[in-house]
């Protein structure tokens, strides 16, 4: 992260806007095709995800999708969850743990805007 520190809210915006939850019924995306096959190591990190949270959501059930590019409002997002069960990831994030651990969060916990600024991401080790 370049050594600089993000003051909560500059965080809390590049969460928002870093996955793409706050509208993606807004936002645009870019040849967005099935990913397949699905990296064997999304199984493993969904895993972890639902320890990390206490709770379980089945992995089966996650469509999952690659596009070139992903906006909101204008900024590259590297993923984003629509519900309640299609997760697109940007092709060069797909294989960014932290990026899809972030988007399994969303998908894991039913929710998008309300759990950014809850601590959930730093402490399940999804980050920006």
């Amino acid at each position: 992260m370049n050594g600089r520190v993000r003051s909560a809210p500059a965080l809390a915006v590049g969460l928002l806007v870093g996955c793409g939850i706050i509208g993606p019924e807004r936002a645009e995306v870019d040849n967005r095709r099935p990913l397949d096959p699905v990296p064997a190591v999304y199984l493993e990190w969904h895993a972890e995800v639902e320890d990390c949270l206490g709770r379980t959501r089945a992995f089966g059930d996650i469509r999952w999708f690659i596009a070139d590019a992903l906006h909101f409002r204008g900024v590259p997002a590297g993923g984003i969850w629509s519900p309640p069960d299609r997760i697109t990831m940007r092709v060069d994030r797909v294989s960014y743990e932290w990026a899809v651990k972030h988007e399994i969060i969303h998908y894991v916990e039913g929710e998008g805007n309300s759990i950014h600024g809850t601590g959930v991401f730093l402490r399940c080790g999804a980050y920006l």
